[in-house]
């Protein structure tokens, strides 16, 4: 372009300088002057918009590197502001600490300057070394702690009661095995949820207009029907019953609470053919089964019994009498949770043959279902109703007819 410019500025001067030129070339060197004005001028133009160009891009460079510098300025000060919180919590925890140890000090300072207690400790140690040195020259283990002692000790007729209040009795043929007298109760596990914090959600199955259907707002609480601290607690699932059973195990040093084996469970009902006996249909008075006082409520359906129990829906725990080993309300009430996985083999092959679904041992995407046993408020069936039945479900599930009740023993390995 500069070449062309050039080239036209001689050009134009070459003619003007001559001395003689044609008429036809004045206005052609006119028109070459007028061209090489506008060539000018978009230079011009040209050079200034490349130089506004030029200047947004350094202003946008300046731009990107100060945010770049906010940005770095932000996370160093938030990263600043993490570890003062941090610093913080620290000390905070370090003032704690060092709180509760001048209150242990200062109570153990207290405790030692008690003359009787002083003595009691004294006399206590030589106890325990005496006893140590007897266990040590026979090779026994030392003896157990007073919980533990407490609950080996345990007769029907003096239940080891627990933390809670809950009774364990003796399970037959199953040495070491102590069952809970009763179904666990709305009072047992309010304790246990206000222990831990555990909140429920998710709903629970009940029955409505002759079909089972999923109730979002029924929950443990909440079961669909009024209940008070003896109720026994229900719209729990086999996991929240572990969650339970764990939860008993931090408060008790030395003992095992755990869900009954299906076989445990078995021994505590008996061999009837019935947890009350071999008499069919229900006897008026052994149990909270669907009886007479349903018939309003469920037109059509048939009964266990012509007689009233009373109860339309779960009742207190204890409501009836206990069976012959001092447990109340194996059969009825509430179904009740074992910690077995289910297998078909457990019920017999009458009952398969009129219950098909007891045929299948897990759900579609293969969890095992697990055993509950000892019928319910809500069952009417012959079957459902004996004593060796098993019925099943997912760990999962909740239903407002489902329960259960823990065992105890001994911590396994507690003396090692």
């Amino acid at each position: 372009m500069k070449v062309t410019c050039l080239l036209i500025v001689f050009l134009a001067f070459a003619l003007e300088t001559r001395g003689e030129e044609p008429a036809a070339a004045k206005p052609k060197v006119a028109d070459l002057k007028q061209r090489l004005e506008e060539l000018q001028k978009q230079l011009a133009l040209k050079k200034a918009a490349e130089d506004r160009a030029a200047q947004e891009a350094a202003e946008a460079r300046a731009a990107e590197e100060a945010a770049r510098k906010a940005r770095a300025a932000e996370e160093a000060a938030r990263v600043r502001a993490a570890r003062e919180a941090a610093k913080a919590r620290a000390a905070e925890e370090e003032a704690r600490v060092r709180a509760a140890v001048q209150e242990a000090e200062a109570r153990a300072a207290r405790a030692a300057k008690a003359a009787q207690v002083a003595q009691a400790r004294a006399e206590a140690l030589a106890t325990l070394a005496a006893l140590e040195a007897l266990a040590a020259e026979k090779k026994v283990p030392p003896p157990p702690p007073e919980k533990p002692a407490e609950l080996v000790a345990a007769t029907q007729e003096a239940p080891y009661i627990n933390e809670l209040g809950m009774e364990f009795l003796p399970v037959p043929g199953k040495p070491g095995i102590y069952m809970c007298r009763t179904e666990v109760r709305v009072q047992d596990f309010r304790a246990y949820v206000r222990a831990t914090g555990y909140a429920q959600s998710g709903g629970a199955f009940v029955f409505k207009d002759g079909a089972w259907e999923l109730d979002n707002s029924s929950s443990w609480k909440k079961p669909g029907y009024s209940q008070g601290d003896e109720h026994p607690v229900t719209c729990v699932n086999w996991e929240e019953a572990k969650g339970f059973c764990a939860w008993l195990n931090s408060l008790e040093e030395g003992l095992n609470y755990r869900l009954p084996s299906d076989e445990e469970w078995g021994a505590a009902v008996g061999g009837e053919k019935y947890p009350w006996g071999s008499e069919w249909p229900v006897p008026e008075g052994v149990g909270n089964y669907f009886a007479k006082e349903m018939e309003d409520e469920y037109p059509g359906y048939p009964l266990t019994s012509e007689a009233s129990d009373a109860f339309t829906r779960a009742a207190p725990v204890a409501s009836f009498p206990a069976n012959a080993s001092g447990f109340y309300d194996l059969g009825g009430n509430l179904w009740e949770w074992c910690e077995d996985a289910y297998k078909s083999t457990m019920n017999t092959a009458d009952i398969l043959e009129e219950y098909p679904v007891l045929q299948v041992e897990s759900y579609s995407d293969g969890t095992p279902f697990r055993v509950l046993r000892g019928g319910s408020w809500s069952y009417n069936s012959e079957g459902n109703l004996r004593s060796a039945y098993r019925d099943l479900n997912l760990p999962t599930c909740r239903s407002f007819d489902y329960g259960f009740r823990p065992v105890v023993e001994v911590a396994p390995g507690f003396h090692e």
